[in-house]
């Protein structure tokens, strides 16, 4: 099957997060299981450029040996204008038997939905979270109209994917009766198949802590708002009074001034040197980084999925994370705790699982991940909704 990708940005572009990862593993895994896989995105890269060959495609390998071809347009303006991007979709489209565009609020997304309708190819389209009650709230009058419009052409030949049941919920709070193919994000377990033994001590040396300081709690994404990591510094005192020698680590992009933000809370509640602000984590960093944790810590307000969180049990270390994330699994798997968002839930569940067995509890979650997450098999039901996809259109 050939499978064109449309997306605003592409690995290596990874600070924009857990999306563009989860992407960049399942076009491999793709690939892999013998589909044809083009991806068509732009050289945005934050405020930088991913280097690639002006108006050439680049081959990227995968893990089984086959590879992807990607087309990195340059952009032009703001964060993914790009007019080169709009000249190759045609061509692309039409050599397209099914067509995946990421992301929704971004500039390829009206011109990847009118060319799939004129060639009338199949499109699966991915918010990324979107439409999730954080994306809702926040500039609603400028998303009405091109919500409508949406509406409008999302009515023949396209099916949307969400990660989970919440996330399907959400796309049809805005665009209505749609239809919406179900397929949680995997992880490459290849990636996870060997963990360092001396994370530890390999992260306590990158935050420069002594090796007597622990235990060691924090997160690995971007630093935003919506992660509600304000929670993990509100409940540190607290933490602190029960494990004196705590500290919480945050490793990610800052996304505007939350930096700040947190360093000034953390300073005015006196916690300010159990506090660390790491850089992103990449490749064989970011594995050490999840694996040298005692407990991994996302108390986010609006998740369509959370890649951390299936990184960070397949990494052997239990999860305390919101009930804004779909994950009843930490409960039902007895790999972590799924609480409410707010200091004295954040609390109350590391100090427990601090307490309890965490050791055993990351075991249950890798096994959990290794069995039912893999990215084979998210890629297995991604190519079963681009077949049904097919048929529907």
């Amino acid at each position: 099957m050939n499978v064109l990708h449309v997306t605003p940005a592409f690995y290596p572009a990874l600070v924009y997060g857990g999306p563009m990862r989860a992407l960049y593993d399942l076009c491999r895994a793709l690939a892999d299981a013998g589909e044809s896989v083009r991806v068509l995105t732009t050289d945005a890269n934050g405020a930088e450029r991913v280097p690639a060959p002006a108006g050439r495609e680049v081959e990227l390998p995968t893990r089984d040996g086959a590879s992807l071809r990607v087309l990195y347009a340059r952009r032009r303006w703001r964060h993914t204008v790009s007019p080169e991007l709009v000249r190759a979709l045609a061509a692309r489209m039409r050599w397209a038997e099914v067509a995946h565009l990421t992301a929704v609020y971004s500039f390829p997304t009206l011109p990847t939905l009118l060319a799939a309708r004129l060639t009338r190819t199949p499109l699966i389209v991915s918010p990324r979270g979107s439409f999730g009650p954080w994306g809702r709230r926040r500039r609603r009058v400028a998303k009405a109209p091109f919500n409508a419009l949406l509406r409008r052409l999302a009515r023949r030949g396209v099916t949307f994917h969400a990660t989970a049941g919440p996330e399907a919920e959400d796309i049809r709070a805005v665009l209505g009766d749609v239809r919406v193919a179900i397929v949680p994000n995997g992880v490459d377990a290849g990636e996870f198949r060997t963990l360092p033994t001396d994370a530890g001590r390999w992260l306590r040396n990158v935050a420069s802590l002594k090796a007597d300081d622990g235990p060691l709690v924090g997160c690995l994404g971007r630093v935003h708002a919506k992660k509600g990591l304000e929670h993990l510094v509100r409940a540190t005192p607290a933490l602190v009074q029960q494990w004196p020698r705590i500290h919480a680590l945050l490793a990610g992009p800052d996304d505007g001034t939350e930096r700040a933000r947190l360093e000034a809370l953390a300073a005015g509640l006196g916690i300010g040197e159990r506090l660390h602000f790491l850089d992103g984590m990449y490749g064989a960093d970011r594995i050490a980084f999840l694996a040298g944790l005692d407990v991994f810590v996302l108390p986010s307000l609006d998740e369509n999925f959370g890649n951390a969180i299936a990184e960070a049990l397949a990494a052997g270390t239990p999860v305390v994370a919101s009930r804004h994330c779909p994950w009843p699994e930490l409960e039902t798997e007895r790999c972590g705790r799924w609480i409410e968002a707010d200091p004295a839930a954040v609390t109350a569940a590391v100090d427990g699982l601090l307490r309890g067995e965490p050791a055993a509890m990351g075991a249950r979650g890798r096994a959990f991940i290794m069995r039912e997450r893999q990215m084979s098999a998210a890629a297995e039901k991604m190519r079963h909704a681009y077949r049904q996809a097919r048929v529907a259109s």
